[in-house]
Formats: C-alpha cells, structure tokens, sequence
C-alpha cells in the first residue's frame, strides 16, 4: 500500500490534483513537437501505457525537465 507524505509529496501514487497528461498536452505545454514530446515522455523512464496512448502525471514531467536543467549533451 502506498500513501503520501505530511507534506503532500507523492510517494508511489498521484495525488488527486496531478493532470495526467498525453502526448498532445506535452506537445501543446512544451511548445514542440507530438514526437519531440513522446521522446522526453520515453526518456524521463515515468511515462506509461494505457491501452496504446502515452500518459505521464504533470508533476513528473516537471521534476524530470527541472533534472534536465543544464545538462547539455
């Protein structure tokens, strides 16, 4: 069983006001790309598959650009 901190830091479930987003709202927020944005969904390793739509919890795709800040390859 899973449950969230005092604080309201998730631990293993969303909380209930995390957007679940798809690839299209990634494309439209980011400002890209459909592809461009399924590759950042694929890479930040949190995304996931319902049925064969792509689907990623806005606060983690926030915590995987704020851990890409600065890190250019």
């Amino acid at each position: 069983m899973h449950c969230n901190t005092k604080d309201g830091e998730r631990l293993g479930v969303p909380l209930a006001n995390d957007a679940l987003l798809c690839v299209g709202n990634v494309a439209f927020l980011m400002g890209c790309a459909p592809n461009t944005a399924r590759r950042i969904m694929r890479e930040s390793g949190v995304s996931f598959r319902i049925h064969r739509r792509l689907y990623i919890y806005e606060s983690d795709l926030h915590k995987y650009l704020h851990g890409q800040a600065g890190n250019v390859e």
